[in-house]
């Protein structure tokens, strides 16, 4: 309920995510777009424990979806359970999804090891990953904008200063 809800200045809607996501390749609760590709290759490859990285993605996304607040219906439905009847800060369930695409993603990344046929290409799928994953900070430095800052004010003057005594 957006009116007891303590909201950022800016909206969690998920087309602004999205978008901030595409743009930067990395948002709050979606630890990289490299990330997201690794962890693809969990589910994607074949061979043991692919119903488990489909379980970590699936609560993911639900962390993901109950973030948005009242733009799913699962943040309503949530509330409407007894034991959440008072939770009101929908946005601190974006870590689960952030830990369970990382965790996804070190899944993919062994499943690719695990598919390499030679030593040499291990070593190559290592230093990709190292690669892409490497990049997304300095993606996000590189698109920091400063905080705006107040504009420096002068000191009172006496005038000012006895103005205010008199006040």
């Amino acid at each position: 309920d957006a009116k007891k809800a303590v909201l950022a200045a800016q909206p969690h809607h998920p087309v602004l995510f999205f978008r901030a996501l595409l743009d930067r390749g990395v948002n709050d609760g979606i630890p990289g777009v490299a990330a997201l590709g690794l962890a693809l290759l969990a589910v994607g490859l074949r061979g043991s424990g692919r119903g488990r990285a489909w379980l970590l993605l699936a609560i993911g996304a639900l962390g993901l979806l109950i973030g948005f607040a009242e733009y799913t219906p699962v943040y309503p439905a949530l509330r409407s359970l007894p034991i959440f009847g008072d939770f009101r800060f929908p946005f601190r369930w974006r870590l689960l999804p952030t830990i369970a695409i990382a965790i996804t993603a070190g899944l993919g990344l062994t499943r690719l090891q695990q598919a390499s046929s030679s030593a040499a290409m291990r070593v190559g799928v290592i230093l990709l990953a190292a690669v892409a994953i490497g990049a997304q900070p300095v993606i996000v430095w590189r698109q920091l904008q400063p905080f705006p800052r107040l504009a420096a004010t002068a000191p009172p003057t006496v005038r000012d200063r006895m103005e205010y005594r008199l006040a």
